[in-house]
Order: structure tokens, then sequence, then C-alpha cells
């Protein structure tokens, strides 16, 4: 079966960078959505033409993003994002809407003596404003970070010794090592950072998207980080690729703290069950390299804070899905105290927790399998 390495999905406000219309699957697949219905199904001919053309016009609007990554106002409709909780700045009600139940549950796991169920709530929706500001904050630096010289990449990061240490050993060890990363902060600075920190190039997993002008747009984005970059279809041609990085003692960074369909992990989250990818686990369970959960947050402007917590090792007893199952939810437990103390950046503009989607559309949990 196939093995979701990462999150399955672009979580920050996608529409910013292309449009999510009417009649497509998902935020970042750009897939008409009658190419998702049941076999047999009547496509009448028109309609076929009609989403052809949103995928030209979705593809459109990414080129237009990248053209304009430079322009100086950029940072202002982030900002203007800011003001009106991201209300016409590309961000839908609904995602807004997810963004404050997804905070929501994190402001329950907080229950603070003597504080309201109103003022949590209330601080709920404060921090999910923050969020979508940060959200949109992510695309005004993403877009434009090929630009930032070397001396402005290493400054602008707050890291503790410890964690540098840390990540120092990591990277120039013969072991290899899976650098797990959730949606927070801004992971593409994360990783120019360990490039010029360290002269390494590190392996990631990107979204394949479709049409192919837009995934190779966003490739060619992080490959100009100095990033390799494997298109991500959970086959085992990638799954493969990073076995053999870690046992070469590379380094491997993935996002994986989502993953809803069947091959995900059910984890404890906040109080709450969730799903979060199986990739990083199962990769180190089979090539016994390192896997060290990271956390991201902006920790000031034009600035991000990264912790690189302790590797989580390998049980060393159980079969291989109980070992995978219980560093999974280890690595889930790093995210939650990550996101606990940085609420406002975490990017998860969708439906995250089961309880929140429609039981009708949850797989069943699948063994995850991981081909050689």
């Amino acid at each position: 079966m196939r093995l979701s390495l990462v999150g399955g999905a672009w979580c920050g406000p996608g529409s910013v960078a292309y449009a999510r219309g009417r009649g497509f699957v998902g935020r970042d697949r750009l897939v008409p959505s009658r190419v998702a219905q049941p076999e047999g199904t009547p496509v009448r001919p028109w309609a076929i033409a009609e989403d052809q053309a949103k995928v030209a016009a979705s593809a459109a609007r990414v080129e237009v993003v990248f053209s304009l990554s430079t322009w100086p106002l950029v940072p202002v409709i982030a900002g203007a994002g800011a003001v009106t909780g991201g209300a016409g700045c590309g961000v839908s009600l609904g995602e807004r809407n997810r963004c404050r139940r997804s905070r929501r549950h994190v402001w329950r796991s907080r229950k603070a003596p003597g504080k309201s169920a109103q003022a949590r709530r209330s601080s709920a929706a404060a921090t999910s404003r923050k969020g979508v500001r940060s959200a949109l904050r992510y695309y005004s630096e993403a877009f434009r970070m090929n630009g930032w010289d070397r001396k402005r990449i290493l400054d602008s990061v707050d890291i503790a010794d410890e964690d540098r240490a840390r990540v120092a050993e990591v990277v120039h060890s013969d072991r290899g090592a899976v650098l797990a990363l959730g949606h927070t902060g801004n992971y593409d600075h994360a990783g120019a950072w360990l490039i010029a920190t360290h002269s390494i190039e590190f392996t990631t997993v990107a979204e394949n998207l479709k049409p192919e002008a837009v995934a190779e747009r966003f490739w060619d984005y992080r490959r100009k980080l100095g990033m390799e970059v494997l298109p991500h279809d959970g086959g085992p041609s990638v799954v493969g690729t990073l076995a053999r990085r870690l046992r070469e003692g590379r380094t491997v960074c993935l996002v994986a703290d989502r993953d809803l369909g069947a091959s995900g992990i059910p984890v404890d989250f906040f109080g709450e069950t969730t799903r979060i990818a199986a990739g990083p686990a199962a990769l180190a369970v089979q090539t016994n390299c390192g896997l060290y959960p990271v956390n991201l947050w902006y920790s000031g402007p034009g600035r991000m804070g990264i912790r690189v917590h302790p590797e989580i090792p390998v049980p060393p007893e159980g079969t291989r899905q109980e070992k995978i199952a219980r560093m999974t939810q280890a690595l889930a437990d790093a995210y939650a105290e990550g996101i606990a103390a940085h609420p406002e950046d975490w990017h998860m503009l969708q439906k995250y927790f089961l309880a929140d989607l429609d039981p009708g559309k949850t797989p069943p949990s699948a063994p995850a399998t991981l081909a050689e």
C-alpha cells in the first residue's frame, strides 16, 4: 500500500498561492472534483472543459504570485490579513473557522484556574486571528526567500546552544537522521538555515501538485534554496530513495503533523484523537536512523525560533507496527509541546481532529508499510 510520508496537505492559506475554486478536491491538488467521483458517473463534456479552464486559471495565479513575490506590497497584504482576520487576503471564512476550531482544542486542554469558558473561547478566537496573520506571514516571506543572502538567513534564527549543538552532531554523523517538523513557523526558512549553517544538502518531500507546472514551480523554489526535493506520491520510489539517503548517513526533513488517510497513525493530541504521518517513525525503524522532532515559531519581526528535541529512540520491544505507533505518539507529544507554547504559529487551517470530521468519510486505520 502507499505510505504517507508527510502531512497530506499544504495547510497555509493556499488560496494566496493558488485558487481553490468550487469543484476542486483538496486545497493543494488542483484536481477537478469530477475526477474523484465514482466510476461510471456521467460527466458532461462542457463540464470537463470548465474544470480544465479552472486548472489553467489556478496555474496562472501561481505564476502571478511568484512573479510578484518581490513586490514591496506583499508584506502589506499580509499585514492587512492581520487586521481583517484574513478576509480579503485569500483566506476564506471556512478556513478561518477551521483555524478557530483547531485552537479551541488547544485551549480546552489548557484550562486555566479561574478562567471561564467564555474567556477561553475569546482567547482561542484571538489566537486564531493571530494564526491567520502568521500563516500569511509565511507566504509573504516564503516567495521572497530566494533573494535573501546567507547572512540574513543565519542572523534571523533564534536557537538555544544545546539545540544548535544537537543539530551539528546529527547532520554530521554517519548514522542518518529524520528531522520531523509540523506546519508551524516557516519550514523553508528553517531548511535554508540548516543548509547555510552546515553546508549540506538535505532531502525532503513535496506535494505532487496538479497541473505539473504548479508542482515544478514549488519544487524549483525549494531546490534553489539547496534542498533535494522528491515528489510525494507515497510509492516505493520515493520511500526507497529516502531510505537510501538515510543509510548513506544523510539528513531527511519531513513535515509530518497531519495524515488523515488510512495510513495515518492515530495519536492523542491535546486530549483529542487525530492521525499523523507514519513515515518518520517507519523510516527510523527500518534504517536505524535518528528521529528528532522540531518545533518552529516566529520569535519576533523577521525572526524565527527553532527547537530540536532529543532523539525519539526505537523501542526495544514490540512488533514493527507497535514500535511505529509508540514513536509516532512521542512525535505528536513533541509537536503539542511546541504548539502549546506558540499556538498562533500553528498553520492548521483545515479540519484536523477526527471529532471534527464526517464519521462516514473517516477511513479505518491501515498498517504502515514501507518499501525497501
